[in-house]
């Protein structure tokens, strides 16, 4: 694949994410933006305001690598107990992850603020 692609495919998802969050937010387009060109930090930027309503940093990452994650985590969608799906990942000398879905961690957390 080439270059200019890989970087269209992550910027799609930081706008997916970015829009995601402004709606979860209720927020102003100014609140939440992508960064350009080369700048450093997180994938989306947040202002003053989104942060205190969505402490996260969020790094975007669009692979096919992780079928084998998207594999475990419809497991746990699959159990059909009317619970929230969340994958727990962990390798050897690693912190344990949570995986969820965007939409519904974006919730949780904006009814949490509420």
């Amino acid at each position: 694949m080439k270059t200019s692609s890989k970087k269209a495919k992550g910027h799609a998802l930081e706008k997916l994410i970015r829009a995601r969050i402004i709606e979860a937010f209720n927020l102003d387009e100014e609140d939440v933006r992508i960064p350009v060109g080369s700048e450093t930090g997180a994938d989306i930027k947040l202002n003053s305001r989104a942060k205190r309503l969505c402490p996260f940093q969020f790094e975007a990452k669009n692979h096919e690598k992780f079928l084998t994650i998207y594999s475990y985590y419809e497991q746990a969608v699959n159990h059909k107990d009317g619970l929230v799906p969340c994958l727990v990942i962990k390798m050897n000398r690693r912190q344990p992850l949570a995986i969820l879905d965007l939409d519904h961690l974006l919730t949780l957390v904006a009814n949490n603020k509420e």
